[in-house]
């Protein structure tokens, strides 16, 4: 009788700990959840704002730099016409090293998304 009240007094305390060790990875995970998500948001929101003020400046700089080459060359089209191939140029230059940054995206993302702290 007494061996059987030792096995139930076991098994009723290996339920609970089973139950407090799911409710603690369960928390884990959504800590871990929330944590991604907020390294992502944020990440997100620096690159749009970076992103969108570097193409201001961009489509600033690429403007005046025709409007230099137009009085350079002394012909509008000329001008024009050299920075839209200087840009494709760099266009293509960036198609060509895709999958090294590509590389170095997914190498940056896996460090900060497989991170055990």
């Amino acid at each position: 009788m007494r061996l059987l009240q030792d096995i139930e007094t076991q098994s009723k305390n290996a339920v609970q700990s089973g139950e407090q060790l799911l409710k603690a990875k369960k928390k884990y995970y959504e800590l871990k959840i929330f944590k991604q998500l907020v390294i992502f948001s944020s990440n997100a929101l620096k690159i749009f704002l970076i992103g969108s003020f570097s193409l201001l400046g961009l489509l600033f700089l690429t403007t005046s730099l025709a409007f230099f080459l137009s009085e350079l060359f002394q012909s509008s089209v000329l001008g024009f016409l050299t920075t839209g191939i200087t840009l494709l140029a760099l266009g293509g230059l960036l198609f060509l090293l895709r999958r090294k940054l590509e590389r170095h995206v997914i190498q940056k993302l896996s460090e900060t998304f497989f991170d055990e702290q």
